[in-house]
């Protein structure tokens, strides 16, 4: 149906593109959140819980808690703050989306005038009660890869409470400026 095209990962991808885009030259509107219609592209639930899915069993109830709250709170500051700044000078070319498994998925290429570079990025979509994006791969690099990796080093390191220490004072810089 139409209602569906128009609710589905190549409607959605473009209509997040497009803002992006657009509300990328402020400062102030490159750091606001999503605006409402666009505020829940991203699965922040799965994405959190995938991060630390192999190191879940080293944390209390009490940590699980605190690291969700820190760390989804500093993907919404930070996704959109991010990716919106850097499609301000980015031609891109959407690809019709494909089915992988329970997956869909639509590939942007993104070429960079400034630095005659161009970056695949694959939006990775599941539909639960509607469709949102529970990974992004850049040139084949899974986000969600990148934190589980970066997250079970911190832990190595410095324990479940130091790991959430240092997500908690990254969020303090995204709220400071």
């Amino acid at each position: 149906s139409a209602s569906a095209a128009s609710d589905g990962p190549d409607a959605k991808t473009n209509a997040l593109l497009s803002y992006w885009k657009t509300h990328s030259g402020a400062d102030e509107e490159a750091a606001a959140p999503l605006p409402p219609e666009l505020a829940d592209i991203f699965d922040y639930d799965q994405l959190t819980e995938s991060a630390i899915q192999p190191h879940r069993k080293q944390f209390t109830a009490e940590q699980i808690g605190r690291y969700t709250k820190i760390f989804g709170d500093l993907l919404r500051r930070t996704v959109h703050t991010r990716a919106g700044s850097a499609l301000g000078k980015t031609d891109y070319k959407v690809a019709k989306s494909k089915k992988k498994g329970k997956s869909t998925e639509v590939e942007v290429s993104a070429y960079l005038p400034d630095e005659d570079i161009t970056t695949r990025v694959v939006f990775v979509w599941e539909r639960a009660s509607a469709w949102q994006v529970v990974d992004v791969r850049i040139d084949g690099a899974s986000l969600v890869a990148d934190y589980r990796n970066q997250f079970g080093r911190m832990i190595n390191k410095d324990g479940v409470d130091g790991f959430i220490a240092k997500l908690e004072r990254r969020l303090a810089k995204t709220r400071n400026g």
